[in-house]
């Protein structure tokens, strides 16, 4: 970042657009850098009189001697420093605001779908959330109608009837629940995700809000894929709707659609369609389960689309609102559903993965959405930011067509303005910040001109993307540029003309190669060349079957044909026991999931797909491009594997029992069982049920009962899991408690935590031991002992073919070997970047503290008795090293984050003398509970932070730095 040693005026108080409500005199203060004893400050409030302002060291300040008039106050403070002057400006509102910045979430699912928890609940834990003042839930609309009694979008009671209530449809049922939520401060929003299937054409997903009725898939005139019918015909009814509503492009990307990559424009269609998702996924910003799309929201620009970004988290899990930090900004008159709605017409949106940020965009003094009917050759361009968790707003650009950056600034501040001219010459313009943590903002553009789409502006195959080597296949095309002659039209392979014949509107390839390939349309004119890519899967004639071994072990984008026995339902036979457009296939060399898949097929049916090796969350899959089904067949009956096997079988229907060892959500959706192989979490999706049944009740289930489940063995970014396909397949087991070891196979899992305590995909076979180091008397350095033990371990890091001397980390694995506190994984294998349970890090700190004995019982019942951790969460919990994750709770087997790692040592080192406590300071990105022990551990550089210097205090904690940490505690403070 470029220095800056002129005068700095920072810390503007009141903030940027911040009102003062009941005080009309308010202190108005800032803070000075670069500026010597000598500087002066000045204030002028509305372009009135300039008046000194107090200075004491680095702060002035300033107040009214009489009341200010209410409603926005632009305040623009002046400092002279000998010969040089700097001004800074700024506006705040004096009462309340005229206009305010309301944030929300507006793509979220509950039990009404495809996603966990009743719509009630839904509403009430988004009220309560985080910066959220609007939410909407918009489940899938074809879980509200059925092929026999479909829903429309002028009727409320069409549809399916109300499982709770039979004399009104669920749609209304369900909008009358939003509807009902509605509070002063908070403004719920009903509407619901039209989805298409992905077999045939890959339109997308859109939300549409605040409709009377509602179309789904399940209509085959919507769902029609042949030119993009299906597509075109849900655009013009959405164009024919009122101004009380709006839709939204959700997620587009190749695996989910981008809506024929923006085609078909049309003015009609974009006054309903006001925003595209350029962030979606319940995960956290920047990792497993948050996808961004940024690239994709200037194609849709490009394409001639006046649409605001959002970014929202497509709740699936619950924590509706708050699962990340992304929001939607609306710059509305006031929190009603006509003011938000209004506002989102109008594209007074930007969207931000940082909760705490505010942004203002001006040209012209038109704020963010508007199209300027005359804008002129030169525009005045005003941006105001405020980041209010106290980050450095860091990168502010101005980009435009393409992606294209015209203009760079930087600020260190927390609070700043940017005011400057630049020259029109093109038709749009918006904002992009880039914080120092990589955290983006986008602001909707502001347009000085139409967006012409000219060239190609659609290009599709024909029936579909699958094609054979040496066989005809058709592209359709569309092609605009007024006043130009084409010349010729060719299709590419790589460097090779695979075209053979074309008329307007079509051209024909023989593609030569297979695999996945990627062709590029080019028109030449007289006025220039134009460019287009499409996607075809290519098969060469006579393609084999392969096992289904083989697809499991093949690369991503490799083609294959299997043939499989239905393992789950698919939702067109069945949406209580079908996964949302997945089910799972198996041969006799293992099985996997398949995708997409929503037709009337059943366990059992016998089919024959071709598709591409592929992936969701961590999960293997094919992708299909066609589907035959060849017969049916006896139903497979589940392989009977041991809880710690279950992993190394990924999609095939599996049977496995074990004691219930945690119940990670109240709903029992996730539940961990080990029979003493390694424990296996047993999921379900919150849409799953029972057969032909709304019933998704669930036995009583505790800690200590042994169960039995049957699923799918799966995996996503919290780990590898059963994937439960019908809620009759979780039984309690009537028998006797079995015999456990003493210690678990992997004491590492995937369990779920609050939101501070995220976990990440489990990696087996962890051993961490941690030994009292103390001079001359240590333990024997042995591992936890699992059910399968590995072999010992060599001590020497010359063993350890995952630590190579140049990495960061060499030397700490040397000292921790050699201190026997971390042992290996394996006889070579370290481990560095693996992970470790929260009940290994108690052990370890237990037996620093010289394994004393304590008097009374922990309060924790997930806490095995006998257990080989017991005693030192019993010493901890005494010790006031840990309180658990509730009041019940410990989570023994779940991964520790590195702010929770710091926090109980730095509690253990508290308990023991060896350091004094300190007083915590605000640290972004820390939970409160632990921002005490971050600050000891910031301030003595016990943490240095990830890259960038970012602290990463919610993320899971590896092996090697639990060593560099540890080791610098003891160096920095001993040990006992």
């Amino acid at each position: 970042m470029k220095v800056d040693n002129s005068p700095q005026i920072l810390n503007v108080k009141p903030a940027n657009n911040a009102e003062t409500l009941d005080d009309k005199r308010p202190e108005i203060s800032a803070t000075l850098l670069n500026v010597s004893d000598r500087a002066t400050a000045t204030i002028s409030l509305n372009g009135g009189e300039k008046q000194p302002m107090v200075r004491e060291g680095a702060l002035v300040r300033y107040t009214p001697d009489t009341d200010l008039k209410d409603g926005k106050t632009e305040a623009t403070i002046t400092v002279t420093d000998g010969d040089v002057v700097k001004e800074y400006s700024w506006k705040f509102y004096v009462g309340k605001a005229t206009v305010k910045h309301y944030r929300g979430q507006i793509h979220s699912h509950s039990n009404y779908s495809d996603g966990a928890g009743t719509p009630e609940e839904a509403i009430q834990y988004a009220s309560t959330a985080d910066h959220i003042d609007f939410f909407s839930l918009t489940d899938h609309s074809n879980y509200f109608d059925k092929e026999a009694n479909l829903g429309t979008i002028d009727d409320e009671n069409s549809g399916l009837k109300d499982p709770r209530d039979g004399s009104k449809s669920k749609w209304k049922r369900y909008k009358e629940i939003v509807e009902a939520a509605r509070t002063e401060d908070f403004l719920p929003i009903y509407g619901y995700e039209m989805t298409w299937t992905k077999t045939g054409a890959n339109y997308g997903h859109m939300n549409t809000f605040n409709t009377k009725g509602f179309v789904s898939r399940n209509s085959d005139f919507y769902n029609d894929k042949t030119d993009s019918k299906g597509l075109l015909r849900y655009y013009e009814l959405i164009s024919g709707l009122g101004t009380d509503t709006f839709s939204q492009f959700n997620h587009p990307s190749k695996t989910f659609g981008n809506f024929d990559e923006f085609a078909y424009y049309d003015p009609k269609v974009n006054e309903n369609v006001k925003l595209v998702e350029i962030g979606n996924g319940e995960g956290p910003i920047h990792g497993d389960g948050y996808f961004p799309s940024y690239d994709e929201y200037i194609k849709a620009l490009d394409m001639g689309w006046k649409l605001a970004p959002s970014i929202n988290q497509d709740n699936h899990k619950k924590r509706w609102g708050d699962a990340n930090d992304g929001r939607n900004v609306v710059i509305a008159d006031g929190l009603t559903k006509k003011d938000i709605i209004t506002a989102i017409r109008n594209l007074s949106v930007y969207a931000s993965e940082d909760k705490d940020i505010t942004v203002d965009f001006t040209i012209n003094g038109h704020i963010m959405g508007s199209t300027l009917a005359d804008a002129g050759k030169t525009l005045n361009v005003d941006i105001a930011v405020a980041e209010q968790g106290g980050k450095s707003i860091g990168a502010v650009d101005i980009l435009t067509t393409g992606g294209k950056v015209i203009k760079s600034m930087e600020s260190s501040a927390d609070t700043d303005r940017f005011t400057f001219e630049l020259q029109n010459d093109y038709p749009y313009y918006l904002v992009r910040i880039t914080e120092a943590d990589g955290d983006f903002v986008f602001t909707a553009p502001i347009w000085t001109e139409k967006v012409e789409a000219k060239g190609i502006t659609a290009l599709s195959p024909v029936g579909g993307d699958e094609a054979t080597v040496g066989e005809e296949k058709e592209l359709s095309y569309t092609f605009s540029a007024e006043g130009e002659r084409i010349q010729s039209v060719e299709v590419y392979d790589g460097d090779t003309v695979i075209s053979t014949k074309t008329e307007y509107g079509k051209v024909t390839v023989v593609p030569a190669k297979e695999g996945k390939r990627q062709l590029t349309l080019k028109v030449k004119t007289d006025g220039g060349e134009y460019e287009r890519n499409v996607e075809l899967v290519v098969y060469p004639k006579g393609l084999a079957t392969s096992p289904i071994s083989e697809v499991q072990k093949a690369k991503p984008g490799e083609i294959f044909q299997i043939e499989g026995i239905l393992t789950s339902n698919a939702s067109g036979y069945d949406k209580a026991t079908a996964f949302f457009d997945a089910a799972y296939v198996q041969d006799e060399t293992g099985g996997i999931n398949i995708f997409p898949i929503s037709g009337n097929y059943k366990i059992g049916d016998r089919l024959k797909i071709r598709g591409i090796r592929d992936g969701y969350q961590d999960e293997r899959q094919l992708s299909i491009t066609s589907m035959e089904k060849i017969g049916e067949t006896t139903p497979p009956q589940p392989t009977v594997l041991p809880t710690g096997k279950v992993k190394d079988n990924t999609g095939l229907l599996i049977q496995t029992k074990g004691k219930v060892v945690s119940v990670v959500k109240d709903d029992l959706s996730e539940i961990m069982i080990d029979d003493g192989s390694g424990p296996i979490k047993v999921f379900i999706d919150g849409y799953i049920g029972r057969p032909k049944s709304d019933d998704k009740s669930m036995p009583k289930i505790a800690v200590g009962d042994i169960l039995q489940a049957t699923g799918l063995a799966s995996v996503n970014p919290e780990g590898d899991r059963i994937r439960i396909r019908n809620r009759n397949d979780v039984v309690v087991l009537n028998e006797a408690k079995e015999t456990e070891p003493n210690t678990p196979d992997t004491p590492n899992q995937p369990d779920k935590k609050p939101k501070d305590e995220q976990p990440t995909k489990q990696n087996g076979g962890i051993i961490l031991t941690p030994v009292t180091p103390s001079p001359g008397k240590t333990d024997e350095g042995k591992p936890e002992t699992p059910a399968h033990p590995v072999n010992p371990v060599n001590n020497e890091r010359k063993g350890f073919k995952d630590v190579k001397a140049s990495d960061w980390f060499a030397k700490d694995v040397d000292r921790i070997v050699e201190k026997k506190l971390l042992v290996g994984m394996t006889e070579d294998t370290f481990g560095p970047n693996e992970k470790a349970s929260r009940a290994m890090i108690v052990t370890m700190l237990h037996r620093m503290a010289g394994k004393p004995s304590v008097e009374g019982n922990h309060k924790f019942t997930d806490i095995e008795k006998g257990s080989w951790y017991e005693e030192a969460v019993n010493w901890a919990e005494a010790k006031g090293v840990t309180a658990g994750i509730s009041e019940t709770a410990f989570d023994p087997h779940g991964d520790i984050t590195r702010e929770a790692f710091v926090a109980m040592m730095y509690r253990y080192y508290v308990s023991e003398g060896l350091i004094e406590s300190v007083e915590g300071k605000p640290l972004d990105g820390v939970s409160p509970w632990a921002q005490e022990a971050m600050t000891w551990a910031v301030d003595n550089k016990i943490v240095v932070g990830r890259e960038n210097g970012n602290l990463a205090a919610k993320e899971t904690i590896t092996r090697a730095e639990i060593a560099a940490i540890t080791l610098r505690v003891m160096d920095r403070f001993g040990s006992k």
